[in-house]
């Protein structure tokens, strides 16, 4: 129940704010950790992924108008730093995770080096489904 109400306090902006920036670190990290399947509780508990994953969709959702943020928000992607071939190696879900997490609402300005990496993580997704079916 405790990854619960951490993940509702980072959900809601004013609870957030009162958080020192240690218990907002290491909330983040297990918000983290869940969505990346990395925490062995979300694996048992689908509401505590969803939970998890609503949380930092809001958290992304505010942040736009803010670029340095929204780079820290790319950056906790485990896809941040990989090649176009590394993308192609990856699990297509977890890229469309990700892709569903970091995607701007339609119509927002946002940075084109942004928008492109978000869109590689929705491109590299379908060639992925595209190319298993092809194989026998």
């Amino acid at each position: 129940m405790e990854n619960n109400a951490s993940l509702e306090w980072a959900a809601a902006p004013v609870m957030w704010d009162r958080l020192s920036t240690h218990t907002q670190a290491r909330i983040w990290q297990q918000l983290l950790a869940i969505i990346n399947g990395d925490e062995p509780a979300a694996h048992d508990q689908p509401e505590l992924c969803r939970l998890a994953e609503r949380t930092f969709r809001s958290r992304v959702e505010r942040a736009f108008g803010n670029v340095p943020l929204l780079r820290e928000f790319a950056a906790d992607s485990p896809f941040w730093l990989m090649s176009r071939d590394e993308l192609l190696e990856q699990d297509a879900s977890h890229l469309r995770l990700w892709h569903r997490l970091l995607r701007p609402p339609k119509g927002q300005a946002v940075p084109l080096p942004y928008l492109r990496y978000v869109r590689s993580l929705r491109h590299a997704a379908g060639l992925i489904e595209a190319t298993a079916e092809m194989v026998p």
